[in-house]
């Protein structure tokens, strides 16, 4: 994502294409994790508890890491939400 967000600085890609990508690299780092499963009301009832786990990581991962990129258009709010969310998580 760092280099996509690299060549974003140099060329405009659009939108559509940097959301495929992003949410492409989110998938190739959730997949191996299919097994660590994510509760929604959806798992016990249709059997598909890693597709609905994998799908709401993926988004999860997207929309958390799109929501620090419309933050960074001021100096030091981004880190400073980063920081206060690290610790509060932690």
């Amino acid at each position: 994502m760092h280099i996509l967000g690299l060549i974003d600085d140099r060329k405009v890609l659009g939108p559509y294409l940097k959301l495929f990508v992003q949410l492409a690299l989110i998938f190739v780092m959730v997949a191996p994790f299919r097994e660590m499963r994510i509760l929604t009301a959806l798992d016990t009832r249709f059997g598909t508890h890693s597709l609905i786990g994998i799908t709401l990581a993926v988004l999860w991962i997207g929309a958390i890491t799109n929501a620090f990129n419309f933050l960074d258009n001021m100096d030091g709010l981004s880190a400073g939400v980063a920081a206060v969310s690290a610790t509060a998580f932690s």
